[in-house]
C-alpha cells in the first residue's frame, strides 16, 4: 500500500496533522517512510519516527536513535534508547547526560536502570560534568549499590565532586564501615579542605566510630 500522501503530511506546518500522519505510518508499519522521516526538519517528526522504529524493533532503529540522541529535546527518545541491551547504549546515554541538558535527567535515569557496573561508574564520573545534578539524583536512587564507586572518587575527586559525593551519602544515609574508613582517612590529611568536609560528613552521617578517631587524630597533632 502506498503511503506517499500520508508521508507528505509530515512536512505540514500543522503539528496535529504531522502527529496524525506519524500515527498512521506507525499503525501501518510503513518502515520506509518512517526511516526517511528520521531526518525530517521538524523535530517532533524526527523524534516520533525514531521512537516508532524502536517500538517496531526495526533494524534501522539503532542508527536512528544514535543520530537523534545528539539533537533531541524529547526524553522519550532517550527512554527508547534505554530499552536496548547493547553495551553501546552506555556510550550514548553518557554523551546525552554530559552534553544535552534537555534530556540529561532521562539519560541519568536510564543509566541507573542498567545492570552493567560500568553504568554506575559513568554516573559517578558525570559528577564532574555539566550533568552533575542529574547524575546525583540518579545515584541517590541506587542506594547502597553506588557507595563503593562514590568512595573511590571521594579519594581522588575535586572538592566540588567530594561535596556532591557527601550529599549523596547523606541522602542515602549510608554510615557503614566503608564510609567511616574513607572519611577518617580524609581527616588525617592536614591542611586540606577535604579534611573539613570529611569532619562535617562524619557529624552529618552520625558515624559514632568517627568521633573517637577524630579525637585521637587531634590529640596526636597537639603532641
Amino acid at each position: 500500500m502506498p503511503f506517499w500522501w500520508t508521508a507528505r503530511k509530515l512536512n505540514s506546518k500543522d503539528a496535529t496533522e504531522r502527529r496524525n500522519a506519524l500515527t498512521t505510518l506507525q499503525r501501518e508499519s510503513a518502515v520506509k517512510e518512517l526511516r526517511a522521516a528520521v531526518h525530517n526538519t521538524h523535530d517532533d517528526v524526527a523524534d516520533g519516527a525514531t521512537i516508532a522504529l524502536a517500538n517496531m524493533h526495526d533494524s534501522g532503529a539503532w542508527e536512528a536513535l544514535c543520530h537523534r540522541v545528539r539533537l533531541t529535546r524529547n526524553s522519550d527518545v532517550i527512554r527508547a534508547l534505554g530499552t536496548y541491551r547493547d553495551s553501546r547504549v552506555l556510550t550514548e546515554l553518557d554523551w546525552a547526560l554530559r552534553n544535552n541538558a534537555l534530556v540529561g535527567e532521562a539519560a541519568a535515569s536510564e543509566l541507573a536502570k542498567r545492570s552493567e557496573p560500568q553504568a554506575i561508574d559513568l554516573l559517578v564520573l558525570a559528577l564532574d560534568s555539566p550533568g552533575k545534578t542529574s547524575a546525583s539524583r540518579a545515584l541517590v536512587t541506587l542506594g547502597g549499590r553506588a557507595v563503593d564507586p562514590l568512595l573511590r572518587i571521594f579519594d581522588s575527586g575535586t572538592l566540588l565532586v567530594k561535596t556532591l559525593v557527601g550529599n549523596i551519602l547523606i541522602q542515602i544515609n549510608c554510615r557503614d564501615d566503608r564510609v567511616a574508613t574513607t572519611l577518617i582517612a580524609a581527616c588525617s590529611q592536614s591542611g586540606n579542605e577535604s579534611r573539613l568536609l570529611a569532619i562535617t560528613l562524619i557529624g552529618g552521617l552520625g558515624i559514632s566510630s568517627g568521633v573517637g578517631a577524630l579525637r585521637e587524630i587531634f590529640l596526636n597533632e597537639r603532641n
